[in-house]
C-alpha cells in the first residue's frame, strides 16, 4: 500500500462516505442497506444491561438504531467517520466514540455485544480484527459480523457494465477501490471458523439474493 493504512483509509472514507447508501436516491442500494442494518440489530438482540461494542463503526448509523444498552462504544479509524457519528448520535446517552485501528484496538473493558459490519473487506489482515473482537469480548458476548458477496457482486458489475447501464446506480456499483479482500460465504465462514463458533447466518437482503452475509457468533468454549 503506497501509503500508511490510516491516511489511506481516511481518503477511502471521503471518497466513498458511509452515509450515501442509507441516502441513495436508487431504491433498491438504500433498501439493501437498511435491511442489513435491521438484521444485525435483530440477530444482536441487545438488552437495557449490555455494553455494546461497534468496530468500524463509521458514521454511527448502525448503533443509532439500538434502542436497549447499558453503553455504547463506537471505535473507528477515520476522524471523518468520528465527526460524523458524533452528529447521528447525538441525544443517545452514554455513547463513547474512539479512534483507532480495529486490527489492533485495546482496552480494558469487555463488552456483551460486539458488532463488526462491513469492515474485514477493508483491512489489510481480517484476521487480527477477529483476535480484537476475541480480545474485547466475554464468554456469553453475541458477536454480529457482516461480509460483501463478492461472487454475486461482481457477477452484477459484469451484467451491468456488459449492459451499459451501471452508471445509472452510481459509484456505489463501481468496483470498490476501498475493499482490499473479496469474501464470499465459505472465504467467510474459513475465517470465522478459526476462532468463532457461528450460531446463525442471514442472507442479505434476500435469501435466494445475498448481497451479504450477516452472522451471528459465539467464542469458542475453551
Amino acid at each position: 500500500m503506497q501509503k500508511n493504512f490510516e491516511e489511506w483509509n481516511e481518503e477511502m472514507y471521503k471518497k466513498h462516505g458511509n452515509e450515501n447508501r442509507y441516502e441513495h436516491p436508487n431504491f433498491f442500494i438504500r433498501y439493501n442497506s437498511l435491511k442489513r442494518v435491521k438484521n444485525i440489530i435483530s440477530l444482536l438482540d441487545a438488552k437495557k444491561t449490555d455494553d455494546v461494542l461497534e468496530l468500524g463503526c463509521g458514521a454511527g448509523i448502525v448503533i443509532k438504531q439500538i434502542k436497549e444498552y447499558k453503553s455504547l462504544t463506537g471505535v473507528d479509524i477515520s476522524q471523518t467517520a468520528l465527526k460524523e457519528a458524533s452528529r447521528n448520535l447525538k441525544g443517545k446517552e452514554n455513547v463513547s466514540l474512539l479512534k483507532g485501528d480495529v486490527q489492533e484496538f485495546r482496552t480494558g473493558k469487555k463488552f456483551d455485544k460486539i458488532i463488526c459490519a462491513e469492515v474485514i473487506e477493508h483491512v489489510p489482515k481480517p484476521g487480527k480484527v477477529i483476535d480484537t473482537i476475541i480480545r474485547l469480548s466475554k464468554e456469553d458476548t453475541d458477536i454480529v459480523i457482516t461480509a460483501p458477496n463478492e461472487d454475486l457482486i461482481n457477477f452484477i458489475f459484469r451484467v451491468f457494465k456488459f449492459f451499459r447501464i451501471h452508471k445509472i446506480f452510481g459509484q456505489v456499483t463501481i468496483k470498490m477501490d476501498w475493499h482490499l479482500q473479496e469474501f464470499n460465504l465459505k472465504k467467510f465462514r474459513k475465517l470465522l471458523d478459526k476462532k468463532l463458533d457461528i450460531i446463525k447466518i442471514r442472507r442479505n437482503p434476500f435469501w435466494f439474493f445475498p448481497l451479504s452475509y450477516v452472522v451471528r457468533c459465539k467464542r469458542k468454549k475453551v
